[in-house]
């Protein structure tokens, strides 16, 4: 397999390309997964490509460095452009859980697609922001074979990486589609309409401060990450809107 490899696209060129060959061995793995899909008559399709990326990501239990190296290697190797998008919107479609026997994975998971979203590698769009807060915050579910912590964190991620792309999406919006306003339906608890605005995302934010502040059922390890994401959307509502 060479270490090199440039692909064109329409009037886009990548490059892929391995500096050290002897180097991180999923950054081998990603830079052969995307070399595969992206060559000229590859057999290699866009479901089987990003099933195969989703089994690279680390596991919850590992350390969030061996995450962020895994997200900056995506960032390496994916760039904005068609083929990449597509890939996004694939990879979207197995945020289905979280399932039983891999519910810990569901979190990183959402780290994976809050990253893809800050890198421009898929083009913006609140709608997995949206389930995974209408999960933990509008609906909060209690699953007995599923913790509660799962929700939360899994929404949470979306915050940490992205907490910034998403309050500029609620600025700076377009018009929702009705396919959109569908999508964006709130949970039980949550009494506003099926808009991504800024009443939402203060609900959301109340809801992160509540979990800190001791309600529920959640770890403290819950709760301490749930601080920062309350502490981090007052700061960026201070900052671009000028929330007291």
């Amino acid at each position: 397999m060479p270490s090199t490899y440039n692909f064109t696209h329409s009037t886009e060129t990548l490059h892929l390309a391995i500096v050290d060959p002897d180097g991180d061995v999923v950054e081998e793995k990603m830079f052969n997964l995307l070399y595969d899909f992206l060559k000229p008559n590859s057999s290699s399709d866009l479901e089987s490509t990003a099933d195969a990326i989703l089994d690279l990501i680390p596991g919850y239990n590992q350390t969030s460095d061996e995450m962020i190296t895994f997200c900056n290697i995506c960032g390496k190797f994916m760039r904005p452009c068609e083929p990449f998008y597509a890939m996004g919107m694939e990879i979207r479609e197995e945020l289905n859980g979280p399932y039983p026997d891999a519910a810990d994975q569901h979190v990183n998971l959402n780290t994976f697609m809050a990253n893809i979203q800050e890198r421009g590698i898929a083009s913006p769009d609140p709608t997995q922001a949206i389930w995974a807060h209408r999960e933990a915050h509008e609906d909060r579910i209690q699953r007995e074979d599923i913790h509660p912590d799962i929700y939360m964190l899994a929404a949470a991620q979306w915050i940490l990486w992205y907490g910034q792309g998403l309050l500029k999406q609620i600025i700076y919006k377009e018009d929702a589609t009705a396919h959109d306003l569908s999508c964006w339906k709130p949970g039980k608890y949550y009494n506003g309409p099926a808009e991504f605005n800024l009443r939402r995302w203060q609900f959301w934010r109340d809801g992160y401060r509540s979990v800190a502040s001791g309600e529920g059922e959640y770890s403290q390890k819950c709760r301490d990450v749930s601080a920062k994401a309350a502490a981090i959307m007052a700061t960026l509502e201070e900052i671009l809107v000028g929330a007291p």
